[in-house]
């Protein structure tokens, strides 16, 4: 049985099955997207099947398979006709065809999805795969209640009409540790398709990746509406004139480094010799004559040690230290001494020098194949190997790499020789350089400076929880109050946490940055105190003390109301107390990991401070919209000249910054756009909420 969707649930389908086509081609496992808790590599990808889940079957490299249903907006509704009735006839149909197996049922939609299934049933789903334990250990609150209730009426009248018999509890648990919802919002222009641009863009060359990406949805509608199956080696093949890396290199267990790696092809890389050109100096009477020589020459000697030394940035001592001269470029090849040679940005430092002279190494030409240099590359190979995360750092300065460098071999720093890359500007004159990597990572935005792509891509995992947020909400405005609080919490593992019960027999926590704050005992007795008489004031002045069901926030009621003009979401308090901090609470309520952060910061070069507008310093939450920012800035007269990107990539490091600046009175300013006059137009102010306060 198919279930016809509509055009914009069809996109949605052949968006998830473009995703997961790409994970196959590039071996990317599937934990992270999937929030699973082992890793999953992708063998083959049934459209449209047979089975009783029919949307999309996963195939794992473990024989596990994965049943997906993907929907793009549901809603908790206990009839027949509705589409989250029909995905759950499909999973308990399938679970009573094989409930011995491990595989899992997915419910793929997005935020368009009601708050019951995107919140209340999928913190559910988590917190049992991680404890089957945790709603017996953990009350449920109404809400929960409300949701787990539906569902479970939906699943025992299913299994009833099927069966014709009643479904054991013990059935039910088993049942629902084998369900997941994911929520993927992968639709034009939101910030998770933005993140698989980078992706292609950095591993499939040649094309740009929105073009690419829609090669691939074309690709998954096309397969089906053919009902077809894949498998990965398949379409590896079919694609292989647009992957750009041997996939074996790749570290297949991390989803970052297996797109953003480096391609370093070890095995063709020339380390048997070095091509130097180093300055000569001599005198013709009076005058001083300056020459270049581009020397050839052998690395080793027979007994592995080095036949020269490079030291001080510049310079290179040969003939047992007899010889020393200053170096002005190193290189592996004479064919990467020749492609310096006639870079035009070389040309006016090159006329300084009168002539050239050729020294080549004579019987150099079998070098690569003697037991010394295959002893060495075999080095290289496992420094490789162990040093993935690094391999998007400038090997000089830290910083990330995200423009055109250098792949270099350095072996005067260190016991033995590493490989890395370099800034052009970070290059020293004894660096042996190897080549030039190809790449978006690698130049492909020129906007995009000594970016640090790995650690971007790794921090908005379950983070930037505000953003998400907001995006969320319908008519936001344009210009976004938002207030922080500089007090910063070191500690994270504290046992004791504030319970609000409230009027309707409904219970929450209070919570700090979308995550359920913990506190020591004294500051749990001293919240206590506050929120009494916040309450015993509230029921005096008819305003009664309240919180927001959907943003958590709690406040008077009349302040509540002017935010959220659904009345039932905010329920008044009735009363607080003090509970214990069991993990189980953080599995189920704590949804992200990060409320900020990570942002991005512009770091001009000229002064090596932050971008500051006005009296706002300014932060970026998406890094392949830069371009924009930039020129919008330059047409309202606000050129900043050279500057360096940094992240902000935790919500720790994102206090401290604020911090810092709120001492000098200047506030923060996220994703601003500003008219011709300059004024600013849209974005979200970040402002100290004491400092707020003392307005009123």
């Amino acid at each position: 049985m198919s279930i016809q969707p509509n055009n914009a649930g069809i996109d949605f389908q052949n968006r998830v099955a473009a995703w997961i086509i790409y994970k196959m081609l590039m071996d990317i496992e599937l934990s992270i997207t999937f929030d699973l808790n082992s890793e999953y590599l992708i063998e083959k990808i049934a459209f449209e099947t047979n089975d009783e889940i029919d949307d999309l079957v996963i195939t794992t490299n473990c024989n596990k398979k994965l049943f997906l249903q993907i929907k793009r907006t549901l809603n908790l509704t206990v009839g027949e006709k509705s589409d989250f009735h029909k995905a759950i006839y499909q999973f308990v149909n399938r679970y009573i065809k094989d409930s011995k197996s491990d595989d899992l049922y997915v419910l793929v939609t997005t935020t368009n999805s009601s708050k019951a299934i995107r919140n209340e049933l999928k913190n559910l789903f988590d917190s049992i795969r991680l404890n089957k334990f945790a709603i017996e250990e953990n009350p449920l609150n109404n809400k929960e209640k409300e949701a787990f209730r539906k569902f479970k009426n939906i699943v025992y009248n299913i299994y009833r009409n099927i069966k014709n018999e009643k479904m054991a509890d013990s059935q039910f648990n088993n049942f629902m540790e084998k369900v997941l919802i994911v929520i993927l919002d992968i639709e034009k222009n939101q910030i998770f398709e933005k993140n698989v641009f980078v992706a292609i863009q950095s591993q499939i060359s040649n094309t740009p990746p929105k073009l690419l990406w829609s090669l691939l949805i074309k690709e998954a509608a096309a397969f089906s509406s053919k009902r077809l199956s894949v498998t990965s080696l398949a379409m590896k093949e079919k694609w292989e004139n647009y992957l750009t890396y041997e996939s074996e290199r790749v570290d297949k267990k991390d989803e970052y480094t297996s797109f953003l790696q480096p391609k370093v092809e070890i095995d063709s890389i020339e380390l048997g010799r070095d091509v130097i050109l180093v300055e000569q100096m001599s005198q013709h009477g009076d005058k001083a004559i300056k020459n270049l020589v581009l020397a050839e020459l052998f690395r080793f000697n027979d007994d592995g040690t080095k036949r020269q030394w490079y030291e001080a940035s510049e310079y290179v001592i040969l003939a047992d230290g007899k010889l020393k001269f200053k170096i002005l470029h190193r290189t592996a090849t004479t064919t990467g001494m020749v492609r310096y040679l006639n870079d035009d940005s070389n040309a006016d430092f090159l006329e300084k020098y009168n002539e050239i002279k050729v020294v080549p190494a004579i019987g150099i030409e079998d070098v690569e194949n003697t037991t010394i240099v295959e002893i060495h590359r075999e080095h290289l190979r496992r420094f490789i190997d162990s040093n993935v995360s690094e391999s998007l750092n400038c090997v000089h300065c830290g910083k990330g790499i995200s423009e055109k460098c250098y792949l270099v071999e350095i072996d005067d720093l260190y016991e033995k020789s590493i490989i890395g890359l370099a800034h052009i500007d970070c290059l020293r004159a004894i660096d042996r350089v190897l080549g030039m990597p190809d790449g978006f990572v690698f130049g492909g935005n020129e906007y995009i400076k000594k970016f640090d792509f790995y650690l971007w891509i790794k921090s908005l995992h379950k983070s930037q929880g505000l953003f998400g947020e907001l995006k969320s909400r319908r008519n936001v405005p344009p210009i976004i109050p938002m207030l922080w609080n500089p007090q910063i919490g070191k500690r994270t593992n504290l046992d004791y946490c504030v319970k609000m019960n409230l009027v309707n027999e409904d219970f929450n926590y209070v919570y700090r940055r979308g995550k359920i704050e913990r506190l020591t005992k004294k500051t749990a007795e001293e919240y206590l105190q506050t929120f009494v008489d916040s309450i015993a004031i509230g029921k005096k002045d008819n305003d009664p003390l309240s919180i927001d069901m959907e943003t958590r926030s709690f406040g008077r009621n009349s302040d509540l109301l002017k935010f959220n003009s659904n009345m039932e979401e905010i329920i008044e308090i009735e009363s607080i107390e003090i509970v214990k901090y069991v993990e189980h609470l953080g599995q189920r309520y704590n949804t992200i990991n990060n409320y900020y952060a990570p942002l991005i910061i512009i770091i001009l070069k000229k002064t090596e401070e932050p971008l500051i507008i006005g009296d706002h310093v300014v932060f970026l939450s998406e890094v392949l919209s830069i371009k924009s920012y930039i020129k919008n800035w330059e047409d309202a007269g606000l050129c900043i000249g050279e500057y360096e990107l940094d992240i902000i990539a935790t919500d720790e490091k994102f206090d401290n910054f604020m911090w810092a600046y709120n001492q000098k009175n200047i506030e923060g300013v996220v994703d601003p756009i500003f008219s011709r006059q300059k004024e600013l137009v849209r974005g979200m102010l970040i402002e100290d909420i004491n400092k707020a306060k003392e307005k009123f």
